[in-house]
């Protein structure tokens, strides 16, 4: 039985103004009817803006009421419901099928209003149901509003105008009213006034000024000043202007009276217009404030110096900057600046040749910004003088030098006096310094050379000044101008003319040269010495009858040197007259004869050295009346002068012949160096000096021996081994007046070492061997050659020299990045000619600080060179540079590896090494069953241990297999390698067995989607096949594995449009080579499936949700409108089951009706 049926028809009429009572009728046609009861109560009603009728009630509808009839029920009333909106059709208390109305039509006084076609039934047994039929209302425009106020009062702004769509207000589904409900236009456009901020930069101590313009303004303003965010005010630290209006503008300024630091000021204008945005109507602006740091001088006169003066904290356009002197005159010197460097610029101006204290402006400009002011510094310029006087003085005699400084304003000032090789000179046996104290700006040294030397030549020393804080010293050299003397004796026949000679060896133009008689001087001798090195003064003196002396003087600026020269008057000839060289055990045969013819009665005898000779040879001379001859053996004692003499009987005078000197040349050279090193490869010389130029010898060959064996005329030596060695000749060159030196050169290399000497033949059979000199090369022997570490174990390398016995040493080793060393012997052997330094050390890898694992890709055999270097004696480093090959770094292929039973499981170790035949790796095992570190015999047929070769990088593999993996397999491997006699251990490889526990995939999907189901591959092992198994059906398919496939791995199988049939389990599985079969992953598949959709009820919005939490989905409804209500509260939605794809439940959804009055 169907319940009660409720009918709502909303019917939109038109305004009346109805005074007296007024019919209202509805027309119904109802092809189709159930059973009515006569006791359901049936209204209709009209409603309309003003109001509603009454409630109409008609007789008996449903038992009057027949099928397929057109029916028109009507009432009169008087109410006023303004114009016609709808009719309410309502049916209660009914226990009837229901009705089914095809049309519905509503009339006013019988006009009609509206035709609904309905086609629907009333029914579902409801104990209340209606329904509402309503005519559209269309919307009308109000009137527009008055315009609002202006968004700006400058800048161009907006104001709007609004209008409502109530004239009517839509209703009933009516449309809404066409075209906008606002107005907007532009408004106050004038332009908005702006700050211009006018910034400056200057010195520190200066005035500077800001300010800010305000344009363009339409009447006064005030501005208010800002620094760091804080209002100021007038008065000593700040000054305040602003300008009259004018040409639409103001302008602010402040005046800063001393600015100290950069700071941030804000001019804020009082706001007597409204800016569009906050901070419009102020302005931020900077008063930059550089700081001038200048640099006094005090300097020695007429030296070349620069003032300085540094500004800081400067902008990135730098500054400007002019000298001046203290008259304002622009200042005369080279000017130079430089670039802007973090913020400073200095600016320097050379002074040539200052005489006297003065002072310079810095003047310094801003180049950033309009106004300008300039900001000065005051540098200070004082000088002093220094000086410095010497003068020429007598080789080994003593000489002075002095040195003053005059004129200083610093309060400290230091003197020193420096050598001609740089050395500082101290007061020693050769040097006698006296310095004064430093007062009242002034400081004194003398200086006395007490050894001048026995040469003639130059010295220069060097008066060294410090003062106050200059880094650079003044230097001034003082020249030590030494000469010498040379006078000549002569010896003359009685009544001849002798002649006396003076020469000064590099004389300087103030020295004077004349002859003294006595305390007279010689008219006609003096001489003025000249830039030649020699300046020579003679005296002849004519008839000399007996022996006479006379003085050569010299003058220089402080001082007088005298020095004694005789003419002797010889009567007796003394052959040989000239000066002999002899080597020693020569026999030199002497004969003197009288000068003249007539010859008195007299003796012979003989002078040595100005003393008598008394010796056999000279007691048993050879003697005639005319004649005498001695014979003599020369040696240390009878070298010198040698001259005879006669004393006649009758007049006992006493005749003199002239004087021949004897020099005695011993038999032996001199070599230099006695001991030469150096680097190999370096070039070095030997020098010999043997005698030359003598007297009853001569030098008829010299040759070199090295070893003991003769270099021949080629260069080519050799050494005790019989190697060659080649060596040059240099040109002989005469030393002295009776030595000469020669020259042989090498290059220093380990077949140097040994000893070498000349040997000298003369023409009267004498050799003469100069003393050996030993040479030796530097160099540092490393053993072993090729050192090898490991990265656990270190390389012990012995370094031996062979240094000078003599020499001082030091010895530092240069590390590099991968080893360091560290030392544990040091030894020092003596030998004949040379020391050997000995030093063992260890050489250990210095592990790497960024904790990165290394990758096999990384892998390289490391070379690293190693500087051994020994300081010698201040003059060499020998450098030995030699490789250190940093072998054995390993690299894991995996560290972890989990495997089935049964399965081949392969270990791998990649590493570095040198040569494949100085390289073992044995695998070590620790499982379960074994507590320590055990070797894996390589003769099990379960285990096979490889290895790969060497590749360009210097990696080779080692691999263990092992066949099949049983569970006494399981545990901790690592491999040993010995690299070239260095062992190198690796990290742990651990194997464990694969866990056959899988968690199971849940995928949820409605029917024809698009399903891939996937499984990972994780262990490594050598696969056979795969398969995906629906455990349903058990249903098996062969999946593909993926070529060349690198950890992890996917296994996929694809699905298209799948059906419920395709839900349930399913499992992906692998089978291994080496037999066993392993689950990867199971899947539950589920498929769902979509409800039919529902029909949307009247006067409503339906939207379908998903379900949080559920696999199911719901559809809603809402009212569409204004105004209207669900009908039944508790069918506002329904839950689709995807499982069976039907509803949870039949009521469906409910419909939405107008809200009752």
């Amino acid at each position: 039985m169907r319940r009660m049926m409720l009918l709502l028809l909303v019917l939109i009429f038109s305004f009346f103004d109805i005074q007296s009572a007024v019919s209202y009728s509805i027309k119904t046609y109802t092809p189709k009817m159930a059973s009515a009861d006569s006791d359901a109560d049936f209204h209709f009603r009209f409603y309309g803006p003003g109001g509603s009728t009454s409630s109409h009630t008609p007789r008996n509808p449903g038992k009057n009421r027949q099928q397929g009839e057109t029916e028109t029920w009507s009432f009169d009333d008087s109410a006023y419901i303004g114009t016609f909106g709808c009719v309410t059709v309502e049916i209660k208390n009914g226990h009837g099928d229901g009705w089914y109305f095809d049309w519905i039509e509503a009339y006013i006084d019988g006009s009609y209003q509206k035709r609904w076609d309905y086609n629907s039934w009333i029914d579902d047994e409801a104990r209340y149901q209606s329904h509402d039929f309503c005519k559209p209302i269309h919307g009308g425009w109000s009137s527009w509003s008055s315009w609002s106020t202006c968004t700006r009062e400058c800048g161009s702004g907006t104001h709007d105008v609004s209008r409502r769509c109530n004239n009517p207000t839509p209703a009933y589904g009516g449309s809404y009213c066409s075209g906008s409900s606002t107005g907007q236009q532009s408004c106050n456009t004038r332009a908005c006034p702006t700050i211009t901020a006018y910034q400056q930069e200057t010195g520190q101590g200066t005035t500077a000024r800001l300010s800010c313009r305000i344009y363009p303004l339409w009447s006064r303003i005030t501005v208010a000043w800002k620094v760091d965010g804080s209002y100021i005010t007038n008065g000593a630290h700040y000054s305040f202007q602003i300008s009259s209006l004018q040409s639409n503008s103001q302008t602010a300024t402040i005046t800063i009276p001393s600015a100290e630091e950069t700071t941030t000021f804000t001019c804020e204008v009082t706001r007597d217009y409204w800016y569009p945005r906050e901070g419009e109507w102020r302005k931020t602006l900077n008063l930059f404030v550089y700081f001038i740091t200048k640099t006094d001088r005090e300097v020695r006169t007429g030296t070349i110096t620069k003032l300085s003066c540094t500004i800081s904290n400067v902008l990135s356009s730098g500054v400007t900057v002019r000298w001046r002197n203290e008259d304002k005159t622009e200042a005369q010197g080279e000017v130079e600046i430089t670039s802007v460097i973090n913020d400073q610029q200095v600016s320097t101006l050379t002074i040539e040749n200052p005489q006297v204290d003065r002072k310079f402006f810095c003047l310094v400009r801003s180049n950033t910004f309009g106004y300008v002011t300039e900001s000065s510094a005051v540098a200070s310029l004082e000088v002093y003088t220094i000086e410095v006087s010497s003068y020429d003085v007598l080789a080994g005699t003593v000489a002075t030098l002095s040195c003053s400084l005059d004129g200083v304003k610093s309060t400290v000032a230091r003197l020193w006096w420096v050598g001609n090789k740089g050395d500082k000179v101290t007061n020693n046996e050769k040097h006698t310094i006296r310095t004064g104290l430093f007062q009242r700006g002034r400081l004194e040294s003398v200086l006395e050379v007490t050894k001048v030397g026995s040469a003639a030549g130059d010295k220069w020393f060097t008066c060294v000044v410090s003062v106050g804080g200059n880094d650079v010293d003044d230097e001034s050299p003082v020249l030590l101008k030494t000469f010498t003397v040379n006078k000549a004796d002569s010896n003359v026949k009685s009544g001849d003319t002798g002649t006396l000679t003076c020469q000064v060896l590099t004389p300087s133009d103030s020295l004077t040269l004349f002859w003294m008689n006595g305390q007279s001087l010689v008219q006609g001798t003096r001489r003025s010495s000249l830039e030649d090195s020699i300046t020579t003064t003679t005296l002849q003196v004519e008839k000399l009858l007996q022996d006479i002396s006379y003085t050569c003087v010299v003058t220089t600026q402080v001082k007088n040197y005298s020095f004694l020269a005789t003419i002797e008057v010889n009567d007796l000839a003394l052959t040989p007259v000239y000066e002999m060289k002899v080597l020693t055990g020569t026999i030199v045969q002497f004969a003197s004869n009288h000068v003249f013819s007539v010859i008195a009665n007299g003796n012979f005898r003989w002078e040595n050295n100005n003393r008598p000779c008394n010796t056999t040879s000279c007691l048993n001379s050879v003697n005639s009346p005319t004649s005498s001859t001695l014979q003599v053996a020369v040696n240390e004692t009878t070298a010198g002068l040698w001259r005879s003499l006669y004393k006649e009987q009758t007049s006992g005078k006493t005749l003199k012949s002239n004087t021949v000197l004897i020099r005695e040349v011993p038999l032996k050279g001199s070599q230099t160096p006695t001991s030469v090193w150096d680097l190999p490869g370096s070039k070095s010389e030997v020098i010999c000096s043997v005698p030359h130029n003598l007297t009853f010898s001569k030098l008829t060959k010299l040759s070199w021996v090295f070893e003991g064996m003769l270099i021949d005329s080629n260069g080519l030596g050799y050494t005790r081994a019989k190697h060659p060695v080649r060596f040059s000749f240099g040109d002989a060159k005469i030393l002295t007046y009776f030595t000469e030196e020669w020259r042989i050169g090498f290059n220093h290399s380990v077949l140097t070492n040994g000893d070498i000497w000349c040997q000298a033949e003369y023409s009267s059979g004498h050799i003469i061997n100069t003393p050996k000199s030993y040479l030796g090369v530097l160099v540092t022997h490393v053993n072993p050659k090729m050192i090898v570490i490991t990265l656990e174990t270190a390389a012990i390398v012995t370094f031996e020299t062979r240094l000078p016995l003599t020499a001082e040493h030091e010895v530092t080793i240069t590390d590099c990045h991968l080893v360091r060393s560290i030392r544990s012997d040091f030894s020092l052997e003596k030998l004949e000619n040379s020391q050997t330094l000995r030093e063992v050390c260890y050489f250990l890898h210095r592990p790497s600080n960024s904790g990165d694992t290394p990758r096999r890709a990384d892998l390289l055999a490391k070379e690293c060179e190693i500087t051994y270097s020994l300081s010698y004696d201040d003059y060499f480093q020998i450098n030995t540079v030699f490789p250190i090959l940093l072998l054995g770094e390993m690299v894991l292929e995996n560290s972890e590896i989990t495997a089935a039973v049964g399965q081949k499981v392969t270990i791998a170790v990649h590493f570095t090494a040198r040569d494949i035949s100085e390289t073992t790796v044995v695998w070590e095992r620790k499982g379960q069953e074994l507590d320590e570190w055990a070797e894996i015999p390589t003769g099990l047929l379960s285990y096979r241990s490889f290895t790969s070769d060497i590749d360009e990088n210097g990696v080779m593999t080692a691999t263990l297999l092992i066949q099949y993996l049983a569970t006494t397999d399981v545990g901790d491997y690592r491999a040993i390698a010995w690299i070239s006699n260095q062992r190198q251990t690796s990290g742990v490889i651990k194997i464990s067995l694969v866990d056959h526990t899988t968690d199971t995939q849940i995928i949820s999907v409605f029917e024809g989607s698009l399903v891939v189901l996937s499984a990972e591959i994780i262990i490594n092992a050598d696969l056979e096949s795969a398969e995906l198994i629906h455990l349903e059906d058990m249903k098996t398919t062969t999946l593909s594995l993926p070529d060349n496939w690198l950890l992890p791995a996917n296994l996929t199988y694809q699905m298209q449009n799948v059906m419920s049939s395709n839900s349930g389990r399913y499992m992906f599985r692998v089978r291994f080579n080496g037999g066993g079969k392993m689950i990867l992953k199971e899947v539950l598949l589920r498929v769902k499936q979509y409800c039919r959709p529902p029909k949307r009820p009247a006067n409503t919005i339906i939207t379908k949700e998903d379900i949080t939490d559920s696999e199911n989905y719901q559809y809603t409804v809402q009212c569409d409108g204004d105004g209207l209500v669900f009908m039944f509260e508790n069918q506002t939605g329904i839950v689709c089951d995807t499982e069976t794809g039907q509803y949870t439940t039949n009521n469906g959804l409910t419909p939405c009706t107008y809200r009752k009055p």
